[in-house]
């Protein structure tokens, strides 16, 4: 083998990058920040004990390059699906606009494969209809739910927010809209899908599509940059507090 052979062959492409915390690592090092690890764990289950619904603080991890910050974030991903949390991943790389960062943030993260090859909103979803204790497999209602369509889809909504309302009526009547939004993205229709997301980038629905969302109106508005602002009208759903319950506490 020549000395050119030898290193094409060599693979200098060794750094982690920031999409690859969405991978299981082909290898891992259960000592390597251990005492963090296990820090991240104690405080995933404290969230999930937490009845008031605080918001944590945050950790600021600082480091030099090649001493594993992305392969901690991984496992914390790894972790996060384990617990049956969310995980939330926004590249403040190039940001012009913090909001609009966040909420696009967040939608790319709700896309993601995440556990099981299922997309991260099928695990939210998973996990919210699993706490209202179902006589069907959780499996068995996600497929119903996504092959449903608009008109039987409406009468299944209204049964999954009235069962969570029974358990959780405060919570429920404020983020009934993201619900509403998560089990549109999960249909197999494209236009029932597109329209969830539509409602979580903030965009208007027309009236021939709000009876998804409500009964009544000419038009709907989405969350959007602003509903995560803490903008929107007072009493309106807004999308960082629904994840954070969906995920973690409903």
């Amino acid at each position: 083998m020549t000395a050119i052979e030898v290193l094409r062959s060599v693979n200098l492409d060794w750094a982690m990058q920031l999409s690859d915390v969405w991978d299981d690592a082909p290898y891992d090092v259960p000592d390597l920040h251990r005492a963090i690890r296990q820090d991240f764990v104690q405080k995933l289950q404290a969230m999930r004990n937490d009845r008031k619904g605080d918001s944590p603080l945050g950790w600021v991890i600082v480091g030099s390059g090649g001493t594993g910050k992305t392969h901690l974030l991984g496992s914390f991903r790894h972790e996060a699906a384990c617990q049956k949390a969310a995980f939330v991943l926004v590249d403040m790389t190039d940001v012009r606009d913090f909001w609009e960062t966040v909420l696009q943030g967040y939608l790319d993260s709700l896309q993601q494969t995440f556990k099981n090859d299922a997309f991260q909103y099928q695990c939210l979803l998973e996990n919210i209809i699993e706490r209202l204790g179902p006589s069907k497999p959780v499996g068995e209602i996600l497929g119903l739910l996504a092959e449903r369509k608009s008109t039987d889809l409406g009468g299944d909504i209204k049964k999954v927010l009235n069962a969570l309302n029974r358990i959780h009526p405060r919570e429920t009547r404020k983020h009934h809209n993201a619900v509403r939004a998560l089990i549109c993205l999960n249909s197999d229709d494209y236009s029932i899908s597109s329209l969830g997301m539509t409602w979580l980038q903030g965009c208007r629905i027309r009236s021939a599509r709000a009876q998804l969302f409500r009964s009544s109106g000419n038009h709907l508005t989405g969350c959007g940059a602003n509903r995560l602002r803490g903008h929107g009208r007072r009493g309106e759903d807004t999308f960082l507090g629904s994840w954070q319950r969906a995920g973690c506490r409903v």
